[in-house]
């Protein structure tokens, strides 16, 4: 049996009947992109709505901590090499800092 009257009344009115979503493996990116919060509050819900605008949020924080991380971090790599590790494994280690810059590594981890 069919149960959208049921689970999803809103989507059976014209109104708010979100948009089609173009075929292709990313079709979906372009309107999820260019959709505003109203239209989602009219189609899903305010739930729906508060959870993308956490999970944006959590995005733009993550970005900037990755930011101000690697403005950190990609510097002291540079000034503090460890020449007897590859260089893949300098970039990509934990543990490049020796002696003075150690503080920095631990200071951006936190």
């Amino acid at each position: 049996p069919r149960t959208d009257a049921t689970y999803a009344p809103r989507l059976l009115r014209a109104e708010n009947t979100p948009p089609q979503l173009p075929p292709g493996l990313f079709g979906w990116l372009g309107p999820l992109l260019a959709i505003d919060e109203d239209a989602v509050v009219k189609s899903a819900g305010l739930d729906a709505a508060m959870f993308l605008r956490f999970v944006r949020l959590s995005f733009q924080l993550f970005l900037m901590s990755m930011m101000i991380a690697t403005a950190g971090l990609v510097p002291l790599m540079q000034f503090y090499p460890d020449e007897t590790q590859p260089l893949l494994q300098q970039l990509l280690s934990g543990n490049n800092a020796t002696g003075n810059a150690t503080w920095i590594e631990g200071l951006s981890i936190a």
